[in-house]
C-alpha cells in the first residue's frame, strides 16, 4: 500500500526546489484566509500547548498548535501514556508560503489546465470557508533529475461526509472513521484527517491512495 510518506518523498526528490508549497496571496480565486489560527483547540486540548510529558487524562488524543494551513508546519501533541508527547513533523517544506508563478491563477484554472511542467508544484486555493489544493502530478513515466518531465494537475476532492475547511487536530466529530484529504495525491503533507473512532476527534489522517503518482 502507497503511504502518504512515501508519496511525499517522491516528490521531494524532484529536483532542487522540493515541493513549492503555498498560502493564498491575495491573487485571483483566494480571499487571504484558509489558515486555521482562529479555530479554538478541542474541549480535551489544552488552550495553549502544554509542556512537553505535562499529564494528560484523554489517552491517544491529538492536539494541534500553530496557524499554517498544513498540519504537518504546527505542533502536534499527542497524550501518551497519561503525558503530553510532541510532535512536528519534520516536513522540510514548511512552512507554507506564496503560490510559485507556475500555478494556475485560480482553483478553476488548475482543475481544467490538464498538462503541466513544474513536477512537484503545489498550488493553494485556499479561503476562509474551503481548504483547496492542487499539485502537478506525474501518474507514471520517468522524473527527470532537474525536475522536468511532463505531468497532469490534480486537485482536491473531498467527499460530502468531509468538512469544506479542514479541521483543527483535536476537535470533535461525528462521522467516526471518515478520511478526509485536502491534498491530491497525498501532496503537500499536512493536509490528511481522519474522525479517530477511538477519541470521537480529528487526528492525522493515513493520507489519498494514488496509484501511480509520482
Amino acid at each position: 500500500m502507497v503511504t502518504r510518506s512515501l508519496l511525499l518523498v517522491s516528490f521531494l526528490v524532484v529536483g532542487c526546489g522540493g515541493i513549492a508549497d503555498t498560502l493564498p496571496d491575495g491573487g485571483s480565486g483566494n480571499d487571504g484566509g484558509g489558515t486555521p489560527d482562529s479555530a479554538p483547540p478541542g474541549p480535551d486540548c489544552p488552550v495553549s500547548a502544554p509542556a512537553e510529558s505535562a499529564a494528560c487524562s484523554k489517552e491517544g488524543i491529538e492536539c494541534e498548535y500553530g496557524d499554517d494551513i498544513r498540519s504537518s508546519c504546527n505542533q502536534i501533541v499527542t497524550c501518551d501514556h497519561g503525558k503530553w508527547a510532541y510532535s512536528f513533523g519534520g516536513d522540510p517544506t514548511c512552512p507554507t508560503g506564496p503560490n510559485a508563478s507556475a500555478c494556475p491563477q485560480t482553483f478553476e484554472q488548475a482543475q481544467s489546465a490538464g498538462s503541466c511542467n513544474a513536477l512537484g508544484t503545489s498550488c493553494n486555493y485556499s479561503t476562509s470557508s474551503a481548504t483547496r489544493f492542487c499539485s502537478c502530478i506525474n501518474f507514471g513515466g520517468p522524473i527527470l533529475e532537474d525536475g522536468g518531465g511532463q505531468g497532469s494537475w490534480g486537485c482536491s476532492v473531498l467527499t460530502q461526509s468531509c468538512p469544506a475547511a479542514r479541521p483543527r487536530i483535536g476537535q470533535t466529530c461525528s462521522q467516526l472513521g471518515t478520511d478526509c484529504s485536502y491534498d491530491s495525491c497525498g501532496v503537500p503533507g499536512g493536509l490528511s484527517f481522519e474522525c479517530s473512532a477511538d477519541t470521537g476527534t480529528w487526528v492525522v489522517g493515513p493520507g489519498e491512495l494514488c496509484a501511480g503518482a509520482n
